[in-house]
């Protein structure tokens, strides 16, 4: 057991807990994804004296390994993520800022990460009361891999549930990578999210540029056609043919 320090201000990072709760918990799904997870599952409990207790998000990623958790934890805006473009899987990295382990706290008093990687298991802790703090297990043996995050002592009741139709703005925010990766599924309080209920159709156009010293640039851009209408930026990337 030990304990290791965030080198920056508490009152900077309760700036970040102060995120929405489709903002918290799509940062938990990227990191998932990032970690090339191929199923991530939300999960909802209902508490003792309130209609939601516990929030948790199962993946089978490829976990935290034990020897780098204090660079992954102590150091606010100094993620891996900046210094990686694409995953050890190929995809592309989403976030770069380190802050997505913080936003968690926007949901519940207490966060806590379990991590299965290289046959170690172990545990992170932190309490939003003492956000500059987080506590480390022992490493026991595990034959598992991936990351299961557990929010508990849920702040209030967020209307986040299926049935209140949260799961169609988790769909939106994933459309595309559901759409453009089969083999990644997210399955939200027991409900897998289709992709298709979100985009209507898409259509490939090739494009290319010669620069003046004769290499050619080509890529591909997909115009995607919404089913409804969903905030998107303009996104591109060129392969270079020498």
């Amino acid at each position: 057991m030990q304990q290791i320090e965030v080198n920056v201000e508490n009152d900077h990072i309760q700036r970040i807990t102060t995120a929405k709760p489709l903002a918290a918990i799509s940062e938990l799904i990227w990191n998932a994804y990032d970690a090339d997870a191929r199923e991530v599952k939300v999960e909802l409990e209902a508490g003792q004296l309130t209609k939601l207790g516990v929030i948790r998000v199962v993946d089978d990623g490829i976990g935290i390994p034990a020897d780098e958790v204090e660079k992954f934890f102590k150091s606010l805006g100094g993620s891996w993520k900046k210094r990686a473009i694409k995953t050890d899987g190929g995809r592309a990295i989403h976030g770069e800022k380190g802050q997505g382990r913080f936003k968690a706290f926007a949901l519940g008093e207490r966060v806590t990460w379990v991590s299965y990687h290289a046959g170690k298991k172990f545990s992170i802790s932190g309490e939003k009361s003492d956000l500059k703090r987080f506590t480390i297990s022992d490493t026991i043996p595990s034959s598992s891999t991936g990351c299961t995050v557990e929010i508990e002592n849920v702040v209030r009741d967020f209307e986040i549930w299926s049935a209140d139709g949260f799961a169609e703005h988790v769909r939106d925010v994933f459309a595309l990578q559901l759409y453009e990766d089969p083999a990644f599924r997210i399955i939200y309080d027991g409900e897998e999210i289709d992709a298709r209920d979100a985009i209507r159709d898409v259509t490939p156009y090739e494009i290319s540029a010669t620069t003046e010293d004769g290499h050619e640039y080509k890529a591909t851009l997909d115009i995607i056609e919404w089913k409804k209408k969903v905030e998107r930026k303009l996104g591109s990337g060129f392969i270079t043919n020498k």
